[in-house]
């Protein structure tokens, strides 16, 4: 199967953390397995606190998991904020789609399918300028959310101040808008895990032809998942070559 022309322009233009040979990528990627254990419940112990009805979803709206669509849903995490992604009703949010849409105009006269995935990774990282634990929780706590309360993704945009979670779902989100928009072919979906040091989530953006990326600005990671190893979190997802 060939490259489309953003597979390529990502190839050519990313670090190569790994060998190519498929050899030493399959025994790196058991390496890689073994350093990082994953456990991908994550969203059925949200469900479970929150989905009181097992319906699947919350207060009205569609519960986000690793497999469905953004717009119009809530992610949901532990004790934390229930987040919206709503293109209808969050300026923020859908201000800052247009921003990235102005820029790609400006930069390059047109949308260029290879250069979109590295335009909102990077502003989306200029975007959440406030992202130390205590900058996230004082925001939190000024906004007088409660554990389970919903609160538009765009408010932290806002507040230029967020966590993994809501750069995840604004990186993915965005790209999804830009596929309703004609202008990309993939999909964009917000995953999550938890491994011994943690929790963390991530945008994972996969193509027209099936190669997966990810964009984690929380995590420091640009680029495709078989070539994660070298990162700082185990990305491949159960079946990932």
């Amino acid at each position: 199967m060939s490259e489309s022309p953003l597979e390529m322009s990502l190839s050519n233009s990313l670090p190569r953390f790994l060998p190519k040979k498929s050899g030493i990528r399959r025994t790196l990627r058991r390496v890689c397995d073994l350093m990082g254990r994953s456990n991908w419940d994550r969203t059925d112990l949200a469900k479970r606190t929150w989905d009181k009805d097992k319906d699947g979803h919350y207060q009205g709206r569609r519960i986000i998991d690793r497999d469905s669509r953004l717009n119009g849903g809530v992610w949901l995490g532990g004790e934390r904020e229930a987040l919206v992604v709503d293109f209808d009703k969050d300026e923020y949010l859908k201000g800052l789609y247009g921003q990235i849409m102005k820029k790609m105009e400006r930069h390059y006269g047109g949308f260029r399918k290879s250069r979109a995935l590295r335009l909102v990774y990077d502003e989306v990282d200029a975007a959440f300028p406030k992202r130390k634990r205590e900058q996230v929780e004082s925001f939190i706590e000024g906004q007088g959310y409660q554990p389970g309360a919903k609160a538009y993704l765009g408010n932290f945009i806002a507040g230029r101040t967020g966590e993994c979670r809501h750069m995840a779902l604004t990186c993915a989100a965005i790209l999804e808008k830009m596929g309703d928009e004609g202008h990309l072919e993939g999909t964009a979906r917000v995953n999550r895990n938890s491994q011994e040091k943690g929790a963390h989530g991530w945008c994972r953006y996969t193509t027209s032809t099936g190669v997966p990326y990810v964009l984690d600005v929380a995590g420091r990671y640009f680029g495709p998942v078989k070539e994660s190893c070298g990162s700082s979190w185990n990305y491949f997802k159960p079946g990932d070559k």
